[in-house]
């Protein structure tokens, strides 16, 4: 059974197919290898509900009231202030958290969730880009970093989401039991799956796995780490063929690391 942590900071995110920018080019089909897995979690919600005041015995006017006297760079937003529907409208705000850890002089931030740094590093790429230009799992996870800097930010005046019930959530998860197999092969260009007169002109690097272990538990519920052993391989100066340059062997982990950024050791 899996008792360590998964997260929501994925070692790869794939695009047209493949892991985004990795030296090697992992199909998508890896995902499992890779132990990024798609399932249901609790986490608390984004949006503000009337309840949630109601029963904190919190005023949806003194947020709204306390958020604009910031100075805060709030685009125009179509819905009545001083309202839910406003509040849950800054939410989208992108760059909502920037504007508030900036302005916001009394701020604590050593009383930051885990879940709201998870989140900080999590949107980094996608606070850069609109909100309507994200993905729904992007935006969700922008309404949710935006609600938690709310709540941190102004304790007095916000209702806390963790107090109410929680919402069930599927997201793409990231764990630590990678597990690369025999027979596995990886090219360093896609172009290595077209005919192969074609292919072997485009190939730099390829490597194949001959033997591994995948990383587990133990009974002492101890992560041990598997270890690959692969050979890397070269065209030929006729560019006929691959020929066997070197063997490696390293931890799972390692050979991961490898498929991202194409480094080994000498």
């Amino acid at each position: 059974m899996e008792t360590t942590e998964r997260h929501s900071n994925l070692v790869a995110n794939f695009v047209n197919g493949y892991a985004d920018s990795w030296y090697m080019t992992v199909k998508e089909c890896y995902r499992n290898e890779l132990d990024i897995k798609y399932i249901e979690r609790k986490k608390g919600h984004s949006a503000f509900f009337e309840y949630e005041f109601k029963s904190q015995e919190k005023d949806v006017q003194k947020l709204c009231d306390a958020i604009k006297i910031e100075g805060y760079k709030l685009e125009i937003i179509d819905t009545f202030e001083n309202t839910v529907e406003w509040l849950n409208s800054i939410l989208q705000l992108t760059y909502l958290y920037e504007e508030v850890i900036t302005k916001k002089r009394d701020i604590d931030m050593r009383k930051e969730k885990k879940e709201m740094q998870k989140l900080r590093e999590q949107t980094g790429k996608s606070r850069k880009r609109p909100f309507k230009d994200l993905k729904d799992y992007e935006q969700e996870a922008i309404k949710r970093l935006n609600r938690l800097t709310i709540e941190l930010a102004y304790p007095q005046e916000a209702p806390k989401s963790g107090k109410t019930s929680k919402q069930s959530v599927v997201e793409w998860t990231q764990g630590p039991y990678f597990s690369f197999a025999e027979g596995h092969l990886f090219f360093d260009t896609p172009k290595a799956y077209k005919k192969w007169a074609e292919a072997i002109k485009a190939i730099k690097t390829a490597c194949q796995i001959i033997s591994a272990t995948p990383t587990i538990l133990d009974r002492n519920k101890n992560l041990v780490e598997g270890m690959v052993k692969f050979i890397v391989y070269k065209p030929d100066e006729k560019f006929t063929s691959l020929k066997a340059v070197k063997d490696y062997k390293l931890s799972q982990t390692e050979f991961v690391n490898f498929l991202k950024t194409g480094v080994l050791d000498k």
